[in-house]
C-alpha cells in the first residue's frame, strides 16, 4: 500500500510489488515510479506587501528620550512588585505596566500623524444607515428591534 497526499497523488505512474525478491518478511516489497518535475514556483502579479505607516518619522533625541521615559515609568509600574517569581499574576502585571508605560512614553515622545479627513470621512451611502441608527436610538425604539 502507498500512502499519498492529494498534491502527490499525481506525480505516481506506477506501483507494484515485488514478489521475487528474497524479503524476510510477510510482506512483499512494493516498487514504485514517481515523476517528479522540479521548477521554480512562478511568481504571479501579487501585491505588494503593505507597508508600516508610521506617524512622523523621528530623531535621535525623541528616541532616547522615548527609551529613558519607557524605562522610568516601567520601574515606577513594577516598583511595588519585585517579586522573582514567575506566576500568572505577576506576568500579567508586568505585561500591563510595560503596556501603561509604552503609552505614557508615547505621549511625550512620538508626533502623532496629522488626521487625513479624506481617510475617516464617510460616503453619502454609508453615511444614511449611521443616522438612521442615532435617529432610531434618540427616538428610544432602536432597544425594542433588537431581538
Amino acid at each position: 500500500m502507498v500512502m499519498a497526499n492529494r498534491r502527490a497523488q499525481n506525480i505516481i505512474k506506477n506501483v507494484e510489488s515485488d514478489t521475487k525478491t528474497a524479503f524476510p518478511s510477510d510482506h512483499f516489497p512494493v516498487n514504485l515510479r514517481v515523476k517528479i518535475i522540479l521548477a521554480k514556483h512562478k511568481r504571479g502579479n501579487k501585491k505588494p506587501a503593505p507597508t508600516w505607516k508610521s506617524p512622523l518619522p523621528t530623531c535621535t533625541e525623541n528616541q532616547a528620550g522615548f527609551n529613558a521615559e519607557l524605562r522610568k515609568q516601567y520601574r515606577m509600574e513594577t516598583q511595588n512588585n519585585s517579586t522573582i517569581s514567575h506566576n500568572k499574576e505577576t506576568i500579567n502585571a508586568k505585561v500591563e505596566a510595560f503596556q501603561k508605560s509604552i503609552l505614557a512614553a508615547a505621549e511625550l515622545y512620538v508626533d502623532k500623524r496629522p488626521r487625513d479627513e479624506k481617510e475617516h470621512k464617510r460616503s453619502p451611502e454609508s453615511k444614511s444607515p449611521f443616522t438612521q441608527r442615532q435617529i432610531a436610538k434618540d427616538e428610544g425604539w432602536y432597544e425594542l428591534t433588537k431581538p
